[in-house]
């Protein structure tokens, strides 16, 4: 099993050896301030120009989540971990603003 699907399956840990569990329980300050995260919960199939340590997302690994729907679902817990920060919610298959105020550092959504 790759890193990556290690971490993702809640059993690894990321390049600093943090587990999804804990990045998921940030608040958002540290959602903010930490920029190493981010292709953890959602890699590439190329390597990061900004994260050596990343994973880089293999064909097997992309064939796992494909096959694999708590790999999906824990996928979508991650996209609504970040869509919430920045004040953004999941309505099934659409992406609408959160409530307002919900976060101070929320994106402005034209419409």
């Amino acid at each position: 099993m790759s890193a990556l699907l290690a971490f993702y399956r809640g059993a690894g840990l990321d390049s600093a050896g943090r587990t999804i569990d804990e990045i998921w329980a940030w608040d958002r300050r540290r959602l903010e301030m930490v920029h190493d995260f981010i292709q953890w919960l959602f890699p590439l199939p190329d390597p990061s120009r900004f994260n050596p340590d990343a994973p880089i997302l293999s064909t097997a690994d992309q064939a796992a989540f494909r096959a694999d729907a708590d790999l999906r679902a824990r996928v979508r817990r991650s996209l609504d971990l970040m869509m919430e920060f920045l004040g953004l919610v999941r309505r099934g298959n659409t992406i609408a603003r959160g409530p307002i105020g919900s976060n101070p550092l929320t994106i402005t959504i034209y419409a």
